[in-house]
């Protein structure tokens, strides 16, 4: 299992068909992770707002000369470091401190998981619903479909290959 710390998530990240889970941590969850063991995909660029991250949280995380080609499979993750409000860097190379106490920070980490076919996902759902057949015919399985992106894909899909599909009475 690899760690990465960067600033930006980038297709070019992920290796083949992947599903992603987005957690929100907090910046002692951050420091755990770094004493623990991440590498920097961040380049020089970074430099000045990583040291805005150091001074206001103690967190210090290196910048390699030439940033890692990142390659994320299952059971990898990548922390990224969101910033608001710290001013474009034009006439100088550092934040001031009144700048860097006013600007927003969050760290967020994706973690890559295995993709799952619609197949697999149907006999999850039969499966949880306590069918026994593999089949789909002649069955009803009830799925909550609030308004969830992921979820009312995966259901427009199985409307596609076939599948009755009936609204919740709850929309």
């Amino acid at each position: 299992m690899k760690r990465f710390f960067g600033f930006a998530l980038a297709d070019s990240m992920f290796t083949g068909n992947v599903g992603i889970t987005r957690r929100e941590v907090s910046v002692e969850e951050v420091k755990a992770l770094v004493a623990q063991g991440i590498e920097s995909c961040c380049n020089p660029s970074h430099a000045a707002t990583i040291a805005a991250m150091r001074s206001r949280f103690g967190i210090d995380v290196s910048i390699p000369e030439t940033p890692p080609r990142v390659a994320l499979g299952p059971g990898d993750s990548v922390v990224i470091m969101g910033v608001r409000g710290l001013p474009r860097l034009t006439d100088r190379h550092e934040y001031a401190e009144e700048e860097i106490a006013k600007a927003t920070f969050s760290f967020t980490e994706y973690t890559i998981i295995p993709a799952v076919s619609v197949d697999e996902v149907y006999e999850k759902i039969v499966a949880l619903s306590g069918q026994q057949s593999k089949t789909r015919v002649g069955y009803t399985v009830w799925v909550p479909a609030i308004a969830n992106g992921g979820l009312k894909g995966l259901l427009e899909e199985l409307a596609a290959r076939g599948w009755e599909i009936i609204p919740s009475e709850e929309n």
